[in-house]
């Protein structure tokens, strides 16, 4: 995996602050698909830990199977790669994406919900592209 950054040097990090969204429905235990998405999140946060001399990043973890969950504040790739390896899934639960998109745009904007609820029909539109 390639990560680059355009403003990021040794003496002026680039700050960055990533949200992850990992689906624990029932569905990903089909396939491989949560040790696929747990593989790719652990070889994004170390793509970017080799870059840490360019780079200042934190995570926050958003887990959504019926509900979503804020499962990490913001913490390091360390961190947020533990809290991933620990996810286990259980039969029957659903799928409420809705849910956990709104969670993480209330991550991404925290100080300012009123983005979230003014633009609340991007989800709906979303979801309309979905067959």
């Amino acid at each position: 995996m390639n990560v680059s950054s355009r403003q990021g040097s040794k003496t002026n990090k680039k700050k960055m602050d990533i949200v992850l969204l990992l689906d624990v429905s029932s569905s990903m235990l089909n396939d491989n698909k949560l040790k696929n998405s747990k593989n790719a999140i652990s070889e994004l946060v170390n793509a970017l830990n080799s870059k840490s001399d360019e780079v200042d990043v934190q995570y926050r973890l958003v887990t959504f199977g019926n509900t979503a969950k804020v499962k990490t504040d913001w913490v390091d790739g360390t961190s947020v790669n533990q809290t991933v390896s620990g996810i286990n899934i259980r039969e029957g639960v659903g799928t409420n994406y809705e849910d956990g998109l709104k969670k993480c745009c209330n991550s991404v904007v925290k100080w300012n919900t009123k983005w979230c609820r003014k633009h609340s029909n991007l989800f709906d539109r979303w979801y309309a592209d979905i067959p």
